[in-house]
């Protein structure tokens, strides 16, 4: 319910907003929980993963590490 009366109040505001759009800011229920400047940390949690991916003999070996890598770092 409170989530739902902060969304009108957003609507609200954008309807009666009488200038730049650009300017407005986003409510923070709106905002993702996570910063995109902590995102490249997620990538060096597993450095032993990354190292791995120059090992790979074959290209398809050096394709299946930087998968694994990658996998690795999603929340």
């Amino acid at each position: 319910l409170a989530q739902r009366s902060s969304w009108m109040s957003l609507v609200k505001s954008i309807t009666s907003f009488s200038g730049d759009l650009f300017s407005m800011t986003a409510p923070p229920f709106i905002l993702s929980p996570v910063s995109l400047a902590e995102f490249p940390a997620y990538w060096n949690e597993r450095p032993e993963l990354f190292a791995a991916i120059a090992d790979g003999k074959t290209p398809e070996a050096r394709a299946e590490a930087v998968l694994l890598w990658f996998l690795s770092t999603l929340k």
